[in-house]
């Protein structure tokens, strides 16, 4: 799981990998959007709201 996105439910522990490609830097802001760099580029994300069930 190194430098990859994923997100995981502080309760339970279980996680989900939002991205399969290897990133950079990544940042959250306070709206919950994902920031992340791969190479030169950056990217937004925002992941969906009924990750888990």
């Amino acid at each position: 799981m190194a430098r990859r996105l994923i997100v995981v439910n502080p309760i339970t522990l279980e996680y989900v990998q939002l991205s399969e490609e290897v990133v950079g830097i990544m940042d959250l802001d306070r709206y919950g959007r994902l920031y992340y760099a791969k190479g030169k580029e950056l990217y937004r994300l925002i992941p969906p709201g009924n990750l888990f069930k």
